[in-house]
């Protein structure tokens, strides 16, 4: 059986890795680095605004613990130190019970690192640097998956929206102990001189450097309550 994987970010990866576990010839198709590697990894199983459990949230985090273990095998690509996440809304503060909530099994992920580290073990895969335009490209394999965030709206009409996120590289007074969430996120690097700052918020098409010099603010805002 051959499959094609298009998008080579953690979705793709992750999909390519379980696939090359069945015996399945795999080829990953991507054009370049995408989201994934700029993003900053928080992996805990309370996401959204109101921060309840996701389906099957216990399962998938012991899925992902598992890959991240493997993918450290030359260097740490990840730190289990727990993440700490200020309430924003009256809403979470009472489900809180409080103004902030520890996570004492959050993780935090070098996404760059770990997506390199992670190709590695999928070594027995064909990586294609190409960009993918039209599914007819890819006659000839019994399955396609699509992991292309985004950009999967050009496959099908879908509920989904376009999502420009800011990050910053900073310098840190101290290390961090761990990753500070709220309506944007401090997180540590894998120099501890220095810690990401970002946030997912723009529904634009383009980002704006002034929104992004904003998130210096909301980061001192969320320092000063830690």
């Amino acid at each position: 059986m051959k499959a094609a994987v298009v998008g080579a970010g953690y979705a793709g990866l992750a999909v390519a890795w379980n696939l090359l576990q069945k015996q399945i010839d795999v080829t990953v198709f991507d054009g370049g680095e995408g989201a994934s590697h700029a993003s900053t990894g928080l992996l805990h199983p309370y996401p959204g605004k109101k921060a309840t459990p996701t389906w099957r949230a216990q399962e998938g985090m012991q899925a992902s613990l598992a890959l991240l273990e493997m993918a450290s095998q030359d260097r740490p690509v990840f730190v289990k130190n727990g993440i700490l996440r200020f309430a924003s809304t009256d809403e979470q503060r009472k489900q809180f019970g409080g103004e902030s909530l520890l996570i004492p099994e959050g993780i935090t992920v070098f996404s760059k690192m770990y997506l390199e580290e992670l190709k590695k073990t999928c070594r027995k895969a064909r990586f294609e640097k190409q960009w993918v335009r039209h599914l007819a490209e890819l006659d000839g394999f019994d399955c396609i998956v699509l992991t292309t965030g985004a950009e999967s709206l050009q496959w099908a009409e879908l509920p989904l929206k376009r999502t420009i996120g800011q990050c910053l590289l900073c310098r840190c007074k101290e290390p961090l102990s761990m990753s500070l969430l709220s309506s944007a996120h401090i997180t540590p690097t894998p120099d501890p001189e220095f810690c990401f700052v970002g946030s997912t918020y723009e529904y634009t098409e383009k980002p704006d450097p002034k929104k992004a010099l904003a998130l210096l603010e909301k980061a001192a805002g969320c320092n000063r309550q830690f």
